[in-house]
């Protein structure tokens, strides 16, 4: 297949496996993918820090989209390229409510976290990838625009606070990433806006474009791509906004896509 493919990949729950690691079968297939002039792009709602090592591993050496969109960084001149950020005093009611409910929150901005003396044990965590970890339990002396901000909980715990997040900050944008957290954002960062830019600066045809994911803020991607592939392992919600769906995270499902649809043959396990 001679045309130019764009393709954009969540790592966590559906590149990586449930141990958070790239299989040697996926590695394989997606340098196979890039020899062959596709264009090959992370798109995670994790910092940069803990994405780049990822792209390392699959030597991708373009661009990489992180929090959930709000950045698009140029891996080879470490510039961004699209920013989508915010400051703090767009956040003091929610914070309010957040800190009244009983939850806590992580703030992400470029080059740091941010977090509640509650998350003290994430520092070192954070600082073994290189991101420098801030404790604050409070967002007053921040300076930095912020990039994402994250309420925590779990599950049961974010479905009944859910509702009450997006009417709290109009202004702002909310998506669900993982089971333990509700992301808060730019309105205007999403995946679906980091992939169309991108399909634009690379000058790739929406229609050549191929997206991957598996939860609800891999949604906006789907919508943009020529094809959203969905891994088994996602919920039925995010799977009816795909265009197909392929094998789980554990069963390196994105390699077995690209393997039959790209490189036109049927991907078989070691």
């Amino acid at each position: 297949m001679s045309t130019k493919k764009l393709i954009a990949i969540d790592l966590d729950g559906t590149l990586l496996n449930n141990e958070g690691q790239v299989s040697e079968e996926t590695k394989e297939v997606i340098t196979e993918i890039r020899n062959q002039g596709h264009k090959v792009v992370i798109a995670t709602g994790r910092h940069t820090m803990s994405a780049i090592p990822i792209a390392e591993q699959l030597a991708l050496t373009d661009s990489i989209v992180c929090f959930n969109g709000a950045l698009v960084m140029n891996m080879e001149k470490n510039q961004a390229k699209l920013v989508h950020s915010f400051v703090q005093q767009e956040l003091k009611k929610l914070i309010a409510l957040v800190k009244e409910w009983g939850y806590g929150y992580i703030t992400s901005t470029q080059n740091s976290y941010h977090i509640e003396s509650q998350y003290r044990h994430l520092i070192d965590l954070f600082g073994k990838i290189g991101i420098k970890v801030e404790e604050s339990d409070s967002l007053e002396n921040l300076a930095h625009p912020i990039l994402k901000t994250s309420i925590i909980g779990t599950e049961e715990e974010l479905n009944q606070i859910e509702r009450f997040v997006q009417p709290t900050i109009p202004h702002l944008g909310v998506v669900r990433s993982g089971e333990e957290s509700i992301d808060i954002m730019n309105r205007e960062a999403s995946k679906g806006v980091a992939l169309q830019w991108l399909a634009n600066h690379y000058q790739v045809k929406q229609e050549d474009t191929i997206s991957f994911g598996n939860y609800y803020n891999d949604i906006s991607m789907f919508q943009y791509a020529g094809t959203g592939v969905a891994v088994d392992n996602a919920p039925d919600q995010v799977k009816q906004q795909a265009d197909i769906i392929t094998a789980s995270n554990e069963e390196n499902g994105v390699a077995q896509f690209l393997e039959e649809h790209l490189l036109g043959s049927v991907y078989a396990r070691a």
